[in-house]
């Protein structure tokens, strides 16, 4: 999941995510984490796997921030699987932010069908032409173009949750130790009193396979001091979070890391 960029409408970023200098689109090499097929590698489940490492109580009638959405594939399943009462997902990558807004509204879309048991039969398209109602089980999850750790002000106690998963390597990457800081910092400014950060830090080795992408990361990475398997310590003791849990791994049987998966744990700190 990707979640770099400067501000809510981009800064050129995003020009550089689409075009490199050789003509080649450049997120053939994501090297921002803007995979465009994230989901598809990421598991092989209908579900998202990770789901099922996330409690109901967690996210029921609570406002969400996902931050690094990507398409915004598992962002949907917290309205609709665990019941959210309002979600923001965040990326910044301007064509994954616009397909998962097109995403949420194939869901609103298929959803409302089935709600409407007066008609027998309502095409997808009106429900497209017609606009959302206020009993779509969508209107309550929106997608912006935004980087959550490089914007200058955050919303003091606006969200009960946030998430960061499989996210934070791409910030560390490209903004080093001071980067992932003010992430953590941010997140815990921006959390209420007993909200939850769930994270779901990549491992060490997986930056080392993806420091070649540039120059720049290369050096980015030669120079990080807080690993994650600190990112735990930090967080309690430096930025003040009260307690952390680990909510599990889920074995999601990707192409991603191992020959078993992608099997990260899922570390959820309370404020």
């Amino acid at each position: 999941m990707s979640i770099m960029g400067d501000n809510l409408k981009g800064d050129g970023h995003n020009d550089k995510i689409k075009q490199s200098g050789n003509g080649k689109r450049k997120h053939d090499n994501p090297i921002y984490g803007n995979y465009r097929s994230y989901y598809n590698k990421r598991r092989r489940q209908e579900e998202d796997p990770r789901l099922s490492q996330f409690k109901l109580e967690w996210f029921e009638n609570k406002d969400v921030l996902d931050i690094g959405c990507n398409s915004g594939d598992l962002t949907i399943e917290f309205v609709r699987k665990l019941k959210a009462a309002n979600v923001l997902g965040v990326d910044i990558d301007r064509g994954l932010v616009a397909r998962a807004n097109r995403l949420a509204k194939s869901n609103y879309a298929r959803h409302s069908a089935l709600q409407l048991n007066d008609a027998p039969f309502i095409p997808v398209s009106f429900l497209h032409i017609m606009g959302s109602t206020k009993w779509s089980p969508m209107d309550n999850v929106k997608f912006l173009e935004m980087d959550f750790c490089a914007s200058e002000e955050v919303e003091e106690s606006a969200y009960d949750v946030i998430t960061c998963l499989s996210t934070v390597k791409w910030i560390h990457l490209h903004h080093g130790d001071e980067g992932v800081k003010r992430l953590f910092r941010k997140v815990y400014k921006a959390l209420r009193s007993g909200g939850r950060f769930i994270l779901e830090p990549q491992p060490w080795q997986s930056y080392r396979k993806k420091r070649w992408l540039s120059p720049e990361i290369k050096a980015t990475f030669q120079s990080i001091v807080l690993k994650p398997i600190q990112f735990k310590e930090f967080l309690l003791n430096e930025i003040g979070f009260a307690s952390c849990t680990i909510a599990g791994a889920a074995n999601d049987g990707s192409k991603f890391g191992s020959a078993e998966g992608c099997k990260r744990d899922i570390q959820v700190y309370t404020k």
